[in-house]
């Protein structure tokens, strides 16, 4: 699924470990619940994405640019956040624990309540 575009569609709750998702369009894409666990989205466009309460456990996210995504209650374990823009994205109620996030930007990003998020940033 390298390269896919996938803006608009809805994969909430779909089975998307360890795919193949760089340098996709996940535009506007709804991904809510679903398990992202290993999955390789370097370099992907996720702007507006809502990833509500998906797993994202060992995924790569490495230069996403994630404008305004949605990541509320998203688990977020061991994963690969470098270079990522975060600008104005949700993680509210997130759990981050062992991400990666050198470079990261988090810019206007709300993170109440959210658990191991670089609140300091």
């Amino acid at each position: 699924m390298r390269g896919i575009n996938l803006t608009g569609a809805d994969l909430s709750g779909a089975d998307l470990e360890s795919v193949d998702l760089r340098v996709s369009k996940l535009i506007k894409t709804k991904l809510v619940g679903a398990s992202l666990r290993g999955a390789n989205l370097e370099f992907s466009r996720t702007a507006s994405a809502d990833m509500s309460y998906a797993d994202l456990t060992a995924s790569n996210f490495e230069a996403v640019k994630a404008y305004k995504s949605i990541f509320v209650g998203a688990k977020i374990i061991n994963a690969n956040f470098s270079e990522t823009k975060l600008y104005y994205a949700n993680l509210a109620n997130a759990r981050m624990k062992g991400t990666k996030i050198t470079f990261a930007i988090f810019q206007g990003a709300f993170m109440e309540g959210c658990v191991g998020c670089p609140h300091n940033w």
